[in-house]
C-alpha cells in the first residue's frame, strides 16, 4: 500500500511497521495485563471494531499521516485481543488446554491461509489496486462482532431457561449409586496480595523463572525476527528479487500459511505433544534452511519453497509455546504471563522492520535476509543451552 499508492521506499515502510508494532506493545503492556479472562468477549468485540476502522482508514489513505493513523488502530487491536483470547483458552483444564490452544492456532492459520489467497483474487480482478482489498475485507471484523453477540445472546437465553430451582437428585444416583453424600462444591479461590516477587511480577516470574517459560519465550523471540521480515517485506522480496507480481506474491503468503495450517492440524491431532523440545529443534533447522534459500535466490520456485519451509515453524512454535506458558503459570498468573510474552515478542517485531528497512535501503534485500540469520543463530544457541540444563524437561 505504501509503495504502490504513496510512493515511499523500504525505509519508510520499515518505520511504519515499527510504529504499528510500538503501539501494539504499549497496548499489550498497559491494557492486556489489566484485563481478566472474563472480559475476553468485550475485548475481542472492541478489537474487531478497531480493526475494521483501521482497514477503512488505511484503504482510503492519501498521505503518510493517514496511513499511520490506520496503523495505530491496527496496533491497539493487535495488542489487546490475542493475549486475552489466549488467556481465556489457556484457563481450561490441563488435560484439554493444549488441544484447545492447538485448535485455536489451527483456526487462526486457516484464516491466514485463506486471506492471502482471497486477496490475490481481489488484486487480480481489480488490476492490482490494493485499496480495493482493504475496503472489501473491512466488514469481516464487524461480521465477527455480530456472530459473537449472537452467540452471547443464545448463551444468555439458555442460562435464563435453566435458572429455575434445581431438581433434587437422589444421593445414590449423584454419587454413582454408592449412597454416599454428594461432594460439596469447591470454595471460591481467594487471592492474597503479598510482597513476594512472584505476586508482584507474575509474568516475569513465569517467563524467566521457569524452564517452560524461558524456552517458550526463547522460541517465540527466535521466530519473531524472520516472521517480521516476511510479513513486512515479503511482497517486496517476491517482486524485486524473484520477479513476481503483487498477486503472485500473495500466493507465496498462501503457501506460507498453508504449511503453517497443516502443521497446526498435526499439533492439534497429536496433542499433548510430549517431545516439545525436539520439535522446537526441528523448527530451528527449518527456519535457518528457509532463510538460506531466500538469501541464495534463484527462480520463483525457490521463493515458494522457502515460504513453505518457513511456514512450518510458524505453525508449530506458537501453540506449543502457549502450552508451555500455561503449564508453567500458577493460578491467577496466566494473564500476566501471556500478556508479557505477547508484548515482548511484539517489541522485537516492532524494532525489526525499521532496522531491516535500513539494511534493505542501503544493501538490498538479500543482505537484509542474511542479517535476519544473526538473531536466529543467537536464540538457537540460547535454546540449546537451556535444553542442556534441563535435559529431562518435557513441558
Amino acid at each position: 500500500m505504501a509503495r504502490n499508492q504513496l510512493g515511499v521506499g523500504a525505509g519508510t515502510v520499515g518505520t511504519l511497521g515499527t510504529a504499528a508494532g510500538a503501539v501494539m506493545v504499549l497496548a499489550g503492556w498497559l491494557l492486556a495485563t489489566k484485563l481478566a479472562s472474563r472480559t475476553a468477549s468485550s475485548v475481542l468485540a472492541a478489537g474487531a471494531a478497531l480493526l475494521a476502522a483501521g482497514m477503512l482508514v488505511v484503504g482510503s489513505a492519501t498521505s503518510i499521516m493517514e496511513l499511520a493513523a490506520g496503523l495505530v488502530l491496527f496496533g491497539i487491536a493487535g495488542g489487546v485481543t490475542p493475549p486475552s483470547l489466549a488467556t481465556a483458552i489457556g484457563a481450561a483444564s490441563p488435560g484439554q488446554r493444549e488441544k484447545q490452544l492447538a485448535r485455536y492456532a489451527t483456526v487462526l492459520s486457516a484464516s491466514l491461509a485463506g486471506g492471502p489467497l482471497a486477496e490475490a483474487g481481489v488484486l487480480y480482478l481489480s488490476h492490482q489496486d490494493v485499496r480495493v482489498a482493504f475496503f472489501l475485507f473491512a466488514p469481516l471484523p464487524l461480521v465477527a462482532v455480530a456472530l459473537g453477540l449472537r452467540g452471547a445472546w443464545r448463551r444468555g437465553q439458555r442460562g435464563r431457561s435453566h435458572s429455575g430451582e434445581p431438581q433434587p437428585v437422589p444421593a445414590t444416583e449423584e454419587a454413582g449409586g454408592t449412597g454416599a453424600a454428594p461432594t460439596p462444591p469447591p470454595r471460591p479461590t481467594q487471592v492474597v496480595v503479598t510482597s513476594d516477587p512472584l505476586t508482584r511480577r507474575p509474568g516475569r516470574a513465569v517467563l524467566l523463572g521457569t524452564p517452560g517459560g524461558r524456552m517458550a519465550l526463547t522460541m517465540q523471540l527466535l521466530y519473531s525476527v524472520p516472521f517480521a521480515a516476511i510479513t513486512v517485506f515479503g511482497a517486496l522480496l517476491a517482486r524485486n528479487e524473484f520477479g513476481l507480481s503483487a498477486a503472485h506474491s500473495q500466493l507465496g503468503f498462501t503457501t506460507f500459511f498453508m504449511t503453517s495450517l497443516l502443521s497446526r492440524v498435526v499439533v492439534a491431532r497429536r496433542s499433548p505433544v510430549r517431545a516439545k523440545l525436539a520439535v522446537f529443534a526441528a523448527c530451528i533447522v527449518l527456519t535457518i534452511a528457509g532463510l538460506a534459500l531466500i538469501v541464495l535466490g534463484g527462480p520463483a520456485a525457490v521463493f515458494f519453497l522457502a515460504m513453505a519451509m518457513l511456514g512450518v515453524p510458524h505453525g508449530v512454535i506458537f501453540p506449543l509455546a502457549l502450552s508451555l506458558v500455561a503449564s508453567s503459570a500458577h493460578e491467577g498468573h496466566l494473564a500476566a504471563a501471556n500478556a508479557g510474552m505477547f508484548a515482548t515478542v511484539s517489541l522485537v517485531s516492532a524494532i525489526t522492520p525499521a532496522l531491516l528497512g535500513a539494511v534493505a535501503a542501503t544493501s538490498g534485500y538479500h543482505l537484509m535476509i542474511a542479517a535476519v540469520l544473526a538473531p536466529v543463530l543467537v536464540f538457537s544457541a540460547l535454546f540449546l543451552t537451556q535444553w542442556m540444563k534441563a535435559p529431562r524437561y518435557r513441558g
